[in-house]
């Protein structure tokens, strides 16, 4: 009976290694995997708008925004927009917390 669980405990935590794994992998260069999907929406939209602002010394991106077509008619049909800002607030890890912010024309 102790080595049955013994087994599954250890297969239970290889199954979190390898799972942990997947995700580090998965994030690993995605600031250039996400600036790269925006060059391509751009290629096949022209419509299609993307900024990057960046801290000249750092190199530390501190905002990134993107904009669509269909997104800028909806701004000029109702006058608003709805942003998310993961970096208005952190806790005390320092992760960020988002916010929802609202502005109108």
């Amino acid at each position: 009976m102790t080595e049955l669980f013994l087994t599954k405990i250890a297969l239970y935590f290889l199954n979190v290694h390898r799972k942990a794994a997947k995700a580090r992998e998965e994030r690993e260069d995605d600031l250039n995997k996400l600036l790269q999907f925006f060059r391509e929406c751009k290629e096949n939209n022209e419509y299609f708008y993307w900024d990057v602002d960046a801290d000249p010394k750092t190199g530390v991106i501190k905002n990134i925004f993107w904009s669509h077509t269909s997104q800028r008619a909806e701004y000029k049909d109702f006058g608003d927009a709805i942003t998310f800002d993961t970096a208005h607030k952190t806790n005390s890890k320092e992760d960020a917390a988002g916010d929802v912010c609202w502005s109108q024309q």
